[in-house]
C-alpha cells in the first residue's frame, strides 16, 4: 500500500492488530481482471461505499471509513454513512492512528 490512505490504513490495521481488537477489511472492489485490464463488476448483493473495517469491541459493531489528511468520501461512502446512521450504527471516518487511538484505546 504506498499511497497516503494506504499508509494510513495499514498504520490504523497494525495499530489495532497489535492491542488485540477482533476487526477484518471489507473490501468491496471487483477482481482486476488482467485479460481485460478492468475490474469485474461487483457480485451481486454488493453494496458501493463499504467501508474499509468493520471493528467488534464491547458487543457493538463499529464501520470505520479511512481517508489520508485530505482525502474525501465519494459520494457512495456518504451514501453508506447515512444509511449505518439511519440504523442506530456507529460510523467513523479516521484519518490517523490518533483518530483510532481516540475511539479505541490501549487494551492492558
Amino acid at each position: 500500500m504506498s499511497t497516503p490512505e494506504g499508509n494510513v490504513l495499514n498504520a490504523v490495521c497494525e495499530y489495532l492488530h497489535l492491542r488485540g481488537y477482533f476487526f477484518f477489511r471489507l473490501n468491496n472492489v471487483g477482481v482486476f481482471d488482467p485479460v481485460k485490464k478492468v475490474h469485474r463488476s461487483l457480485p451481486k448483493w454488493s453494496i458501493r461505499g463499504v467501508p474499509d473495517l468493520l471493528i467488534v469491541w464491547k458487543g457493538q459493531v463499529f464501520f470505520i471509513e479511512v481517508k489520508a489528511p485530505k482525502g474525501i468520501q465519494s459520494p457512495e461512502q456518504k451514501a453508506f454513512e447515512a444509511m449505518i446512521e439511519e440504523n442506530d450504527c456507529d460510523y467513523h471516518l479516521v484519518r490517523s492512528v490518533d483518530d483510532i487511538a481516540n475511539l479505541f484505546p490501549k487494551r492492558a
